[in-house]
């Protein structure tokens, strides 16, 4: 109870609202992209699956420099810019939209920029969480990173949900509302303390000598080493080529429009979203690498639901499912990188995290796209299916992190 109090007022009620209004633009932005993509400009999935790869393509480039730059420069100056700039693309798109003048070129230069802002926006944000959740008080990491990941899904669900209730006003106006919510966590971020973080008093200045020790570090620690490991081939299978592209051509192609691809999203992030509810009432979980390695599991069997015709109501259960089964995945492994990595590098290693997590996504999109323009989106989906349930079964029987035990502190 004195953790959800804490999480109401003071630096962690800033970070959550800065986190609310970023995850709620990217759950609009989940809906409409591919939306504007398939049906607005008619693209082929090969199309389709080169316009989700621009949006996380830059992570591969810009992300370990975000990482660095979280650790050189005050983070929440950095948080403000990067919100300031994530809201010109989709008011530029809007325009284009607007007078006429969409192109898959123009596609792709949204992608760009929005998937460079975030590059450099999820380590900052990600090291930012700890120093918050140590000024707020009363906060457990591990508790710190369920309520932040539980404010991320409540955004993505809200944006997903405007985006299909009101799916009639047109993707214009819709960016315009993701224009305004960006904004507004500009503003939720000036409320936050002053991030400065502490500088070594060993290591390198230079910023590619800080990437090197960063890589150091991270194949120095096990534990972590595995965790990068592991993302990379949830980002590869299940975020760019299930969830990025064969989720929503599947949604598009058969039940229609914006509202469906709105309505199967949402279901997703519900389904995270309790996951995530149920989590924060727990203490602590002692077995989390064997927890994580479960949800993968349960994300492999459900991705069936991809592979079969079935009912509308039966994929969104089976979508929930797999959702759920995700929320607790996105928890633990957080928890389990925060908590092994050192304080003087965290920026660093959870940047290489996180490349780890979304540098596969482009790979997975593109190659998604490309075999399902040959074979069909359902062939294709036992791929990422035998993917991931591979690193689960590699996960939990042949590394370090399935027999992680943590004890209750």
């Amino acid at each position: 109870m004195q953790a959800r109090r804490a999480a109401l007022a003071g630096p962690f009620a800033a970070y959550l609202g800065a986190q609310a209004s970023w995850f709620f633009a990217f759950g609009l932005q989940t809906a409409l992209f591919p939306y504007v993509t398939r049906q607005l400009l008619s693209a082929n999935a090969a199309q389709v699956g080169l316009a989700q790869t621009s949006l996380t393509a830059p992570t591969i480039l810009l992300i370990l420099f975000g990482g660095v730059a979280a650790e050189r420069l005050d983070r929440r100056r950095l948080l403000a810019l990067l919100h300031a700039a994530a809201v010109v693309p989709p008011i530029l798109l809007a325009y284009a939209i607007s007078t006429g003048n969409l192109t898959f070129a123009s596609l792709i230069a949204y992608g760009l920029a929005m998937g460079a802002i975030g590059a450099v926006m999820l380590p900052t944000r990600d090291a930012a969480l700890n120093a918050v959740a140590t000024a707020q008080g009363g906060l457990s990491l591990q508790r710190a990173v369920v309520l932040a990941s539980l404010v991320q899904f409540g955004g993505q669900i809200a944006g997903m949900a405007v985006a299909s209730a009101a799916s009639f006003s047109g993707p214009v106006a819709l960016m315009s509302v993701q224009a305004i919510a960006l904004a507004l966590g500009g503003a939720a971020v000036a409320l936050m303390p002053r991030l400065v973080p502490a500088q070594s008093a060993e290591g390198s200045t230079t910023v590619l000598g800080q990437l090197s020790e960063g890589l150091r570090i991270v194949w120095g620690l096990p534990t972590i080493r595995v965790m990068v490991i592991a993302m990379f081939a949830v980002g590869v299978f299940v975020i760019g080529a299930s969830f990025l592209v064969l989720l929503p051509l599947l949604v598009l192609d058969q039940f229609g429009g914006l509202r469906a691809l709105g309505v199967v999203l949402m279901t997703f992030w519900t389904g995270a979203a309790g996951a995530a509810i149920v989590l924060s009432r727990f203490t602590h979980v002692r077995r989390p690498g064997r927890v994580l390695a479960v949800t993968l599991a349960v994300g492999a069997v459900s991705l069936s639901s991809l592979a079969i015709d079935i009912p509308f109501v039966a994929l969104l259960i089976l979508v929930f499912v797999w959702g759920a089964s995700a929320g607790v995945g996105i928890a633990m492994s957080r928890a389990i990188v925060q908590d092994a990595a050192p304080p003087e590098a965290l920026a660093r290693v959870l940047s290489i995290y996180q490349l780890g997590f979304l540098g596969g996504a482009p790979i997975g999109a593109l190659a998604a796209g490309l075999i399902a323009e040959h074979i069909g989106i359902a062939r294709t989906v036992f791929i990422p299916m035998a993917g991931i349930a591979a690193a689960a079964a590699w996960l939990a029987f042949f590394t370090p992190v399935g027999r992680l035990y943590e004890r209750a502190p």
